[in-house]
C-alpha cells in the first residue's frame, strides 16, 4: 500500500515547528531520520557528536540501521543544507539556506525543499552583522531527486541479513546493538553506530 503523501504530513509539520524555534535562537535541526511501516511511525534517529568529514558521512549513512532493523517499508530523511555541508566538508546541495525533507518509500522519492533567508542588520559599535531573524521563501518540491551523498548512503545502506530474524521491531534493533557491542534495552533510548567518533541517539517503540 502506498502511503507517501500521508506519511510525510507529521515529520513535515514536526520538523517545520521544530527549525523555526531553533532558528529563533540561531541554530539549526540536525540530521535525522524517520521510520515508518505501514503508514506508521516506529522510531526516529537523529545524528549528534560527530567530527567534520568522514566521519560525519558514516553516521549520517549509519542511521539506516534503525530503518533496517524495524523493516521499515518507507523512511523520511532530514537535515539543513549549509549544516551538511559544514559537517561533511562538502559544497552546499542547495544554493540559499535550505531546509530538506525527503521521501524515500513505495511512492517513489521525493524532495521538499523549504529554503529561507536569514535576515540581519549591522552592528554600530563594530560593524558586525547581527542576526535579527529569519523568513520562509517559496518552497520546492522535486521528484527523484539526487541527494547529497552521505544520505544517499543512508538510503542505500543495508545490514538486514546479518540480523536475527523477530516480528519485534524494538527486539530486532536491541539485538543488532547488542550485536555490535552496544548498549541497548527494547523502548529505551539507545546508541547506534556514527563512526568512532561519533554517535546517533535513536528512540524506537514497537509498532
Amino acid at each position: 500500500m502506498v502511503h507517501g503523501r500521508r506519511v510525510v504530513q507529521r515529520p513535515v509539520k514536526a520538523t517545520l515547528e521544530i527549525q523555526g524555534t531553533m532558528m529563533d535562537q540561531g541554530l539549526v535541526s540536525p540530521p535525522c531520520l524517520w521510520v515508518f511501516r505501514d503508514g506508521r511511525p516506529i522510531a526516529q534517529v537523529v545524528l549528534r557528536q560527530v567530527t567534520v568529514g568522514e566521519d560525519a558521512e558514516a553516521g549520517i549513512a549509519e542511521m539506516a540501521h534503525m530503518a533496517t532493523a524495524v523493516r521499515a517499508d518507507e523512511v523520511v530523511a532530514i537535515w539543513e543544507s549549509g549544516d551538511m555541508a559544514r559537517a561533511t566538508g562538502r559544497h552546499p546541495d542547495c544554493p540559499d539556506p535550505c531546509l530538506n525533507i525527503l521521501l524515500d518509500g513505495a511512492a517513489g522519492r521525493h524532495l521538499h525543499r523549504f529554503p529561507y533567508d536569514v535576515l540581519g542588520e549591522v552592528e554600530a559599535a563594530t560593524g558586525a552583522v547581527v542576526q535579527t531573524g529569519w523568513e520562509w521563501k517559496q518552497p520546492q518540491q522535486q521528484t527523484d531527486p539526487l541527494p547529497p551523498p552521505s544520505i544517499s548512503a543512508m538510503l542505500q545502506f543495508r545490514f538486514a541479513d546479518s540480523l536475527p530474524l523477530s516480528g519485534d521491531p524494538v527486539e530486532v534493533t536491541d539485538n543488532y546493538l547488542r550485536s555490535e557491542g552496544l548498549p541497548g534495552q527494547p523502548g529505551q533510548t539507545a546508541v547506534v553506530g556514527a563512526g568512532r567518533q561519533g554517535m546517533a541517539a535513536a528512540s524506537a517503540r514497537a509498532a
